[in-house]
């Protein structure tokens, strides 16, 4: 583990995404989470909240930035991106994000 948070090579991964048309927020507006690894999955129940402009929830911030492994966060970003290219979203398209467990 290292960091402050505990990730190994903590990274810091944001939602949205930043390369949409909603992403690329300061991150200073953003809620700052540490996920927890179960698994070999990031669990998002019960975060560790890190950093919010409020101090107690509910929280109102524009984005997300979840400290998760650097290796991880690459992988997400590829994936991303293959997504995009599949699925041929255009600048500025509307697109939907499904989580499904």
């Amino acid at each position: 583990m290292g960091g402050a948070t505990g990730v190994p090579n903590d990274s810091c991964d944001e939602y949205p995404f930043a390369g949409s048309g909603q992403g690329g927020q300061d991150g200073n507006q953003c809620v700052d989470i540490t996920p927890r690894a179960v698994g070999g999955v990031w669990d998002i129940a019960n975060v560790t909240v890190d950093r919010a402009a409020q101090p107690t929830p509910p929280y109102n911030a524009p984005c997300i930035r979840a400290h998760v492994d650097n290796k991880d966060n690459g992988d997400a970003g590829l994936e991303y991106g293959r997504a995009i290219q599949s699925d041929r979203i255009i600048d500025n398209e509307a697109f939907e994000v499904v989580i499904a467990p």
